[in-house]
This record gives structure tokens, sequence and C-alpha cells, in this order.
């Protein structure tokens, strides 16, 4: 007979982006922190304990999490609650004011996208300056901390 395993606790949740399926870090009931693992809602039989996880997410992420639930595939890895790997580039981008793209600056709006990795894909991902200044301030100064000393290297040469 397999035993059964109790869940104690949910400690946070993730979009599986491979499979699109939602997952959760899980306290398992006479099991160390260490011991926590990563399931699918199909393998937790805990609705209490699920709703109260949910109820004390603050909104924005319980808004990201409701994305996911909705349409997994139009979530970033931020709003998937990826794990940031690095930043890749920097696109700027000049939109109007439906923001559809133009190709001169005159009259546009600039949009500073950043292209950056995260540890659940393989593929890269665009995404917001706002967000990155939320989410990994400290990775977006750093990306271009070194853009500007390989600029000021290659103008020396």
């Amino acid at each position: 007979m397999d035993e059964e395993y109790i869940v104690e606790a949910i400690r946070k949740w993730r979009l599986d982006e491979r499979n699109e399926t939602m997952e959760y870090f899980i306290k398992w009931v006479g099991y160390p922190e260490s011991e926590n693992t990563w399931e699918p809602l199909a393998n937790l039989n805990c609705p209490l304990i699920l709703e109260e996880y949910l109820n004390s997410l603050p909104k924005e992420e319980k808004d990201n999490h409701e994305l996911c639930l909705v349409n997994p595939a139009h979530a970033d890895g931020f709003q998937r609650n990826a794990t940031f790997s690095h930043c890749v580039s920097a696109d700027i981008g000049i939109s109007d004011s439906s923001g559809s793209a133009i190709s001169s600056g005159i009259g546009g709006d600039i949009n500073l996208s950043i292209i950056v990795k995260f540890a659940d894909s393989i593929l890269i991902e665009e995404v917001t300056l706002a967000d990155m200044l939320k989410k990994e301030p400290e990775a977006l100064l750093d990306f271009f901390e070194q853009r500007i000393l390989t600029s000021k290297r290659q103008a020396s040469e």
C-alpha cells in the first residue's frame, strides 16, 4: 500500500511552461523543509489549505496566478513565478498613442524592453523595463553596467 503524504502548507507557486501546468511548492507533514517538492494541483487533496494560501497572496501575485490559470501561454516569466536567470539584451521600441510601432521617434513614446532568460525555459522572453525594475533591479543594473564598461573598452581601443 502506498504511503499517503499530507500537505502541511503551500510555500509558493509557479507555472511549468513546458506543459502549462500549475505547480505548488509543498511542505509535507512530518518532513523537513529540505524535503519540500513541486507538485501539480492534481496531486493535492487540500482545498482549504490551497484557498488559504491563495487568499494570502498580494493582489498582483494573485492576479498573475489567475492569468496563468486562464491563459498560461500569454504569461511571461515574472507572471509564471519562474526563476530569473539573466538579461540577454535591451530593445528600444517607439510607438504612437495607440501602441502601434512607428519608424520615427517624432511624436512617439519610447518603450524599453529587456530581453531575458528564465530558468524554466530554453527560450528568451521580452519583459518591460518597469517589471525588471520591480522584480530584478540588481540584475538590470549589472546588465547595463556591463554594457557601459564594454562600450568604454571598445571606444578606447
